[in-house]
């Protein structure tokens, strides 16, 4: 994931299969908790989103993808390694 903390830049996204998305973030919700530090992430966290995808042609013809994360749902956090196993 790239991020951006402009609201009208796009972030870059994993899109689970190995390949990447460009999307905008169009919660103002979340952008509003970024700016007051209530959430937080890091590397390998995932965000789960509801998102808009809109395929169209372009005015030169060509077929165009935008996509657009409607809402933030979740930050979720990669997991945790465990070093040692509790005693039984």
């Amino acid at each position: 994931m790239r991020l951006s903390f402009k609201a009208e830049n796009k972030w870059v996204f994993s899109d689970g299969s190995g390949g990447t998305i460009n999307a905008s973030i169009q919660d103002e919700e979340f952008w509003l908790k970024m700016d007051r530090h209530e959430v937080t992430f890091g590397k390998g966290d995932n965000l789960k989103v509801l998102i808009s995808t809109k395929t169209f042609q372009s005015a030169k013809g060509k077929i165009e993808t935008e996509h657009t994360i409607i809402k933030v749902l979740e930050i979720i956090p990669p997991p945790q390694m465990k070093l040692f196993e509790p005693p039984r």
